[in-house]
């Protein structure tokens, strides 16, 4: 893989992962976040990362945009992210807020109160600087 647009590089993803998670490991965690900061000219500011799972392979992999001022990481803060359908049927792009800091933080019940009273606006996320600024 070396010029592919992102739509290549996903639909070969997909069409693999379900049944065979080994052969496009790379493709995630490398190809893909390398494709987007190529095609998307991202400052430093941004990092890309994908992931397949953590010890045993995810059944939802994912590649995701992490703007630094908020996050680096999938388990807090807001970042946007794209998800592959576990069954190799699609995949969705998404704006998500990390859980595993709430939870590690406040515990399960009271994580799962507060996740849902933090505020999620645009300026906060810096979702409308970065899609003005950077087109795809």
């Amino acid at each position: 893989m070396g010029d592919e647009s992102l739509r290549e590089i996903f639909e070969h993803i997909i069409s693999i992962y379900p049944e065979s998670p080994m052969k496009v490991t790379n493709d995630i965690r490398h190809v893909a976040p390398g494709a987007i900061l190529r095609l998307a000219h991202l400052s430093s500011s941004f990092q890309v990362q994908g992931s397949t799972g953590q010890g045993n392979f995810a059944q939802v992999p994912w590649v995701a945009v992490f703007d630094r001022e908020i996050t680096t990481s999938a388990q807090r803060g807001y970042y946007i992210v794209y998800l592959f359908n576990s069954a190799g049927r699609g995949l969705y792009l998404s704006l998500n807020q990390g859980w595993t800091d709430y939870k590690d933080t406040y515990g399960g019940r009271k994580g799962r109160i507060l996740i849902k009273t933090q505020p999620c606006t645009a300026e906060k996320l810096c979702v409308l600087r970065w899609w003005t600024s950077r087109r795809m």
